[in-house]
């Protein structure tokens, strides 16, 4: 039996944690999305593009003075616009042809309960902390049915789908916290792990915000819209413009690109659009918020009659390589144990410490399938001869990866020792974009015909790169080469465990004593004091030696005048 998968539409999420915002609030994006019939086109552009949700006391960090870049306030995100691509360098005439975009997801709940989450003691006992309630609004189809054969075929001949004529709207509500069940060893609250009626790692409303912002970051960059575009937006640059709307078909290809897209389909279908994500409801969540705030008019004019599809390509979270996985790769996991072998304290640069250890070895296993995705939609365009398509479709001109924290920092370990310094985390709704520039005339630092820009939270690390110059293109060739040769598939060549002979396991496991012990002030003092004591009992046990060898070679007692032992 063949089972259609449901297809998550639109949702968003919100933290209820303190008195303070205990009034339930249902965020009305969906209700945006599903707009009635007396909604016009250009109001439900508007409602899309800017939507309202949440109250202003919401939209505010003001409970204290300071946020860290991590939690990604709205000042923050504002800073992450996409720079226009710099004029240092006019003597070369470019054409953005393929953006590749990989994000964090935004703002979530805890993704694990207590007591791994214990704050402080009392945190998750109290109602005001340990009680993380949402009003959580994902809606779904059901699965669609095909219609009678022969009566609706697309252009291909395929049967097409019906459209669903109602959605479910999904609540994390079923246990709730005052309900009990009675087992053998008595009575048992029952309830969801985070105590009320939100879902571990889900999305919140601030998340959503974040992500919303990355879309416009994004819309503002490569889209050119005439007069709704800004001087001061990167779209201006005509060499920055992925789509022109103010084109009658915005999809044409430009500059002998015909490679890339399909202009006879809309800018949001594949093959224009790539969504990859894996199945986690923050990462699935954050990239359709994005791309709500990414193409937000454009779905809204599909109109009534018809609904906009998105292809969501995902797979089992337990195998996915969005980020290291140890369990498919074994190696992986011993590259980070030998990593942490030189550290001890847990603390953030300690964690991240794997990710360019060795070279970044750790990175370069566990991002290798990743990258090998990648570069598949980049090298289609760069070097088609070499790599044409295997799929029956051209590359996309945005493709869009939606991972977590380990999956950006990584992949930003992976791209050369300054480009990322392992010292700073990712924040919440981090974004890192490959832009694919085509060369419209030659220049002999751009041999390959096409050049890159590397972005990432709104600043260009191009130059960072080895053999890249200060200006903010590269030839992509230098790409290339820094990726190709670990971008492959997890393998038993290089994924099985490394077998020890006993020997190895013993002075592996003498250098991980000693590396830890130097490690630690305490593990310091004991080594000094160490060498202290030896130092003393080897003077005590050397003239104790001494002593008894002249005792031997003179045959004298201790009342032996010295007088005796004169030479004269």
């Amino acid at each position: 039996m063949l089972l259609q998968p449901v297809l998550l539409v639109w949702g968003s999420s919100l933290l209820r944690h303190s008195q303070a915002a205990s009034t339930p609030l249902i965020p009305s994006p969906p209700q945006h999305a599903v707009a009635s019939d007396s909604d016009t086109t250009s109001a439900r552009i508007q409602n899309i593009m800017d939507p309202d949700p949440f109250p202003e006391e919401d939209k505010s960090y003001t409970k204290y003075s300071h946020y860290p870049p991590y939690c990604s306030t709205p000042q923050e995100m504002d800073k992450r616009a996409i720079p226009p691509l710099s004029n240092d360098d006019t003597t070369v005439q470019t054409q953005l042809v393929h953006v590749t975009a990989l994000i964090r997801h935004g703002s979530r709940t805890p993704f694990a309960g207590a007591p791994s989450y214990k704050c402080w003691n009392g945190y998750w006992e109290s109602q005001d902390t340990g009680v993380w309630n949402c009003d959580l609004l994902t809606y779904m189809s059901p699965p669609a049915s095909t219609k009678e054969k022969g009566k609706e075929v697309d252009e291909h001949g395929n049967l097409l789908d019906e459209e669903p004529d109602f959605l479910f709207e999904k609540r994390y509500d079923a246990l709730l916290p005052e309900q009990t069940a009675t087992g053998i060893s008595g009575s048992i609250q029952t309830g969801n792990i985070l105590n009320g009626t939100c879902q571990m790692g889900q999305l919140l409303a601030r998340g959503y915000e974040q992500e919303l912002s990355n879309g416009k970051h994004l819309r503002q960059a490569y889209f050119y819209d005439g007069d709704n575009t800004a001087d001061e937006h990167a779209a201006a640059d005509p060499r920055m413009r992925l789509w022109d709307l103010t084109k009658e078909n915005s999809s044409v290809p430009p500059h002998d690109a015909s490679n890339i897209g399909d202009p006879t389909k809309a800018i949001f279908q594949e093959p224009n659009l790539k969504y990859r994500a894996d199945d986690e409801q923050r990462t699935l969540m954050s990239g359709q918020v994005l791309l709500r705030g990414l193409f937000g008019p454009e779905l809204a004019a599909t109109g009534d009659d018809e609904t906009a599809v998105i292809k969501l390509h995902t797979a089992d979270y337990n195998v996915d390589v969005l980020t290291p996985n140890e369990k498919v790769c074994p190696r992986v996991g011993e590259l980070r144990s030998e990593a942490y072998a030189m550290v001890s304290d847990f603390a953030v640069e300690n964690f991240t410490f794997p990710y360019k250890y060795n070279d970044g070895a750790y990175s370069k296993l566990g991002m290798g399938p990743l990258w090998l995705e990648i570069m598949s939609n980049i090298l289609q365009i760069v070097d088609s001869t070499n790599h044409p398509t295997t799929s029956g479709m051209p590359p996309p001109k945005l493709a869009l990866f939606s991972g977590h924290d380990t999956t950006l920092m990584p992949i930003l370990a992976t791209l050369g020792e300054q480009v990322w310094s392992g010292k700073e985390w990712s924040p919440y709704a981090s974004m890192l974009q490959i832009e694919i520039h085509k060369l419209l005339d030659t220049d002999e630092r751009y041999t390959s015909g096409y050049a890159f820009r590397l972005i990432y939270n709104g600043n260009v690390l191009t130059s960072k790169m080895d053999e890249c110059s200060a200006v903010d293109l590269c030839d992509v060739q230098v790409l290339v080469k820094q990726v190709m040769s670990f971008a492959s598939n997890y393998e038993d060549g290089n994924c099985a465990a490394k077998v020890q002979t006993a020997k190895e396991s013993k002075i592996g496991e003498m250098k991980d004593v000693t590396v830890n012990l130097f490690s630690t002030p305490v593990g310091v003092t004991m080594v000094l004091l160490l060498v202290v004591v030896s130092m003393a009992l080897g003077s005590v046990t050397t003239c104790f030696i001494i002593r008894r060898r002249l005792r031997k070679e003179y045959n004298y007692t201790d009342t032996l005048a010295l007088a005796d032992l004169s030479m004269s």
